[in-house]
């Protein structure tokens, strides 16, 4: 029975310790109602979450994708637009601006990809003993 049905059933009742009683079964089961709605939210913001990070991992992997290994960046010297493909350069190498020639540090990160961390992708423990 619907709820609008039993609340109309509930105001025909002249005996007020029945009505009392069957307005209490309302409010129960609309209660219990209530708490299933709120664990099938929990469930769903849980899958949403889930859902996000993956998005956000398959985001990142698109990029790396369509942008390999050359990114934009402004010379922090004379402040013109250059390009640096960090393919080309070895590790912890700095690199030379083409305009203003002048060397440029560039920060070289020591995390691996080897997955001997089992802490996320942003995680930048020192718990990894390869050589990678």
């Amino acid at each position: 029975m619907a709820l609008n049905e039993k609340l109309e059933k509930i105001l025909k009742i002249k005996d007020s310790n029945e009505a009392i009683s069957e307005l209490v079964n309302a409010i129960i089961e609309m209660n219990d109602k209530i708490e299933e709605l709120e664990e099938k939210i929990a469930d769903l913001e849980e899958e949403n979450s889930i859902i996000n990070e993956q998005l956000d991992m398959l985001s990142t992997d698109m990029q790396l994708e369509n942008y390999g290994s050359v990114f934009a960046a402004i010379c922090p010297y004379c402040n013109e637009e250059i390009e640096i493909d960090l393919e080309e350069l070895e590790e912890g190498e700095d690199f030379v601006c083409p305009h203003c020639e002048k060397e440029i540090a560039l920060e070289w990160s020591d995390d691996c990809d080897c997955g001997c961390c089992d802490h996320d992708d942003d995680c930048d423990c020192d718990d990894c003993d390869c050589e990678e």
